[in-house]
């Protein structure tokens, strides 16, 4: 692609960004899609800088490169096999389905019993005794509150493997910790 597309594409965008978040957010990704309206629109524009330059040049010549973006918005959301769904849905879909945790009050939840401080001592205890690799991801998840799309970026593994091993400890937390 020439420098000189890239910046009609890069002017266009800036020009229009709002506008575009604007429609995705109310019009393709609403309701409980809400949530995926900005990575949509930033997954979307990625997508334009890898079409062909041709392609491009016409639709910016015909005024199209706004419908093109919404109608790609509106398949890459609703496509189970689209690679905004293998990127963004799929791996949080996932992490809510494996009962991924996101408190520490909901590792041991026993709303039927008082708080007990033996209960976070041992948590502390049991998390000391977790694998290195274990640990280093648990702080970053907890401690840090990172989300996995962060712990991704900063360790460059998968999501996938980051919520399995996330689950594996706070699962093995569990186990040494549900008599206390």
């Amino acid at each position: 692609m020439t420098k000189e597309t890239k910046n009609r594409i890069d002017k266009w965008i800036g020009e229009r960004y709002e506008w575009l978040l604007g429609e995705i957010s109310a019009n393709i990704a609403k309701g409980q899609m809400k949530q995926h309206a900005g990575d949509l629109t930033i997954h979307m524009i990625e997508t334009l800088y890898f079409q062909p330059e041709d392609k491009i040049i016409q639709m910016l010549e015909d005024d199209k490169l706004g419908y093109w973006l919404l109608v790609g918005a509106s398949q890459q959301l609703r496509s189970s096999t689209s690679p905004f769904y293998r990127l963004y849905r799929k791996e949080k879909s996932w992490s809510r389905e494996d009962g991924l945790s996101t408190s520490f009050n909901s590792i041991f939840d026993r709303p039927d019993e008082p708080y007990d401080d033996s209960l976070m001592e041992c948590f502390q205890q049991e998390y000391k005794n977790l694998h290195w690799y274990l640990q280093t991801i648990m702080n970053k998840y907890w401690y840090e509150g990172q989300t996995l799309q962060e712990i991704h970026e900063y360790y460059n593994i998968s999501k996938r493997h980051i919520t399995k091993d996330i689950n594996t400890a706070i699962n093995q937390i569990r186990e040494k910790c549900n008599n206390c």
